[in-house]
């Protein structure tokens, strides 16, 4: 193996001077190899750590153990959990590129408060070289850039993360097993939402000795996720990774059919719904094709009015919402468009990605340019992002929530106190290339609109069996005029239901 102090010995001598050596030449060069020689003696222990931390770096088996789980495999067979922070090379050059640091950095994405340089800096050494494991049921590499981002957090401060992917079909019943089992519990936990039910199996982040009240948390998403005194998820504020309700909308359909964009329509300030509502049936007139309004639940479409749903929360307590005069007229609205007139239909999201309807209505994750969501749309680039628009003859105007996207902390997790340290790393913009994240630039100006707006809202939704397709004894299944009738004869099913999230209320509160 070369010596540093061989390497300067070859280097000189495939030199020009080696023709014309000197006396004076050859002591200058075993002076130089004596400082050399000396330096590399001198510096061992300061090398040894070094090498060291290398180690903790590049640590083959932080890779293998990270590897990426394939969705449709994993709903055959629950054997293969942990996904990828360094997944298989399947990206192109331009994927490759697009995953790098951001250069350009959107203000609406810049994050205030203490730089994630600083907080590494005041991590406690103890850290150092232990493990976290992050329990999500999107594997990493949808999140774009996100593996390498990973990795050079690992490199930063020697934590090795485990990024375990669960299906969605189980994940919301699994984690609570793993607590009961005492095994394989996760550190890192992703929320769709504060559903008590859920945050049950999370131990307050108010309870593990870190400060949360810099400016780079999102206050108020982490006031959405408090019961009482206790603060159960996080997220950084200004962060690409959020996630609101927004509409997609297929650009090739709006060049084909000269239709208004709704993009120029919300930047003029002339985007509302019953524009939407008339794009829908001119769409519908000339295709002859049902649900060109696109999918989506009646709780993305109600929390726009401001409404959380059958079950609602005055921020003390749950409450039955059902009776209330806005929630029969929404509702009865909702019923007529999706059951009589057809101009929404649900699971339409193959549809939308196969051209055939011309708006769908989601969350923002679905707008990443790797999440598994229309493709078809993604890789012709006419996937597009427009705001919900906003409702006729009402003053406020209501963001919602279909996913509360935000990350807290398992109960008998092995490793708490590490938690803030990668999410503070690992949520912010600078460490991204975010031109791409959404497909474009539209798309992330769109997502930066929606998640700034001030009243957001998320929706507790219905009972248990009371919304979906799959019965006609469903909410989303009534005509306007059968919603009435059916309020009254399920309102006590709402209001078991709100007695079981205040009974778990109590118990969150006192935890």
């Amino acid at each position: 193996m070369e010596t540093p102090a061989l390497a300067v010995l070859n280097t000189i001598m495939k030199g020009k001077i080696i023709m014309k050596q000197t006396l004076k030449s050859i002591l200058a060069l075993a002076m130089v190899l004596c400082m050399v020689l000396t330096a590399v003696g001198c510096s061992g222990g300061k090398q040894e750590e070094q090498a060291s931390e290398q180690q903790v770096a590049v640590d083959d088996s932080f890779f293998d153990a990270a590897t990426t789980t394939n969705q449709a495999k994993q709903e055959e067979s629950e054997k293969a959990t942990t996904d990828s922070n360094k997944d298989k090379d399947t990206s192109s050059k331009k994927d490759k590129d697009t995953n790098k640091k951001s250069s350009i950095l959107p203000d609406e994405n810049k994050i205030g408060g203490k730089s994630w340089n600083d907080v590494l800096a005041s991590m406690p050494k103890k850290l150092r070289n232990t493990k976290l494991v992050m329990y999500n049921w999107n594997p990493a590499a949808e999140y774009t850039g996100a593996p390498e981002v990973i990795e050079r957090f690992t490199k930063q401060t020697g934590i090795k993360v485990d990024w375990r992917t669960i299906t969605y079909a189980n994940y919301f019943t699994k984690l609570p097993a793993l607590i009961s089992s005492g095994e394989n519990i996760p550190d890192m936990v992703r929320t769709r939402g504060p559903q008590p039910s859920f945050m049950e199996n999370l131990q307050p982040l108010n309870k593990i000795g870190y400060d949360f009240s810099d400016e780079a948390w999102d206050q108020k998403l982490m006031d959405l996720y408090t019961y009482g005194d206790n603060t159960f998820a996080t997220s950084l504020q200004n962060t690409h990774i959020g996630c609101v309700s927004l509409m997609f909308f297929n650009q090739a359909l709006v060049d084909k059919y000269s239709l208004e964009n709704p993009y120029k329509l919300w930047k003029a300030g002339k985007w509302d719904w019953d524009k939407y509502i008339k794009m829908c049936r001119e769409f519908n007139e000339i295709t002859n094709d049902n649900g060109s309004c696109g999918e989506g639940h009646f709780s993305l479409y109600t929390s726009f009015y401001g409404i959380q749903g059958a079950i609602s929360y005055n921020g003390k307590e749950f409450y039955n919402a059902m009776k209330e005069k806005q929630f029969l007229e929404v509702h009865q609205k909702l019923g007529d468009l999706y059951n009589k007139e057809k101009l929404f239909a649900f699971g339409n999201a193959e549809r939308f990605d196969e051209s055939k309807v011309l708006f769908s209505i989601g969350s923002a994750v679905h707008l990443r340019r790797k999440n598994s969501y229309f493709g078809k749309l993604k890789n012709a680039n006419t996937l597009m992002a427009v705001p919900f628009p906003k409702i006729n003859g009402q003053k406020k105007y209501y963001q919602g929530l279909g996913e509360a996207e935000a990350y807290g902390i398992a109960e008998g997790a092995s490793n708490p106190t590490a938690v803030p340290y990668f999410l503070r790393y690992f949520l912010d913009g600078s460490n991204y290339e975010l031109s791409n994240y959404f497909g474009n630039k539209q798309n992330l100006e769109v997502y930066n609109w929606c998640m700034n707006q001030k009243n957001k809202i998320f929706s507790y939704g219905y009972p248990t069996g009371m919304a979906g397709v799959n019965s006609t004894n469903t909410i989303e299944a009534q005509q306007g005029g059968q919603m009435k009738s059916y309020i009254d004869a399920n309102y006590g099913v709402t209001d078991k239901a709100v007695k079981e999230f205040n009974a778990i209320l109590k118990k969150l509160k006192a935890k």
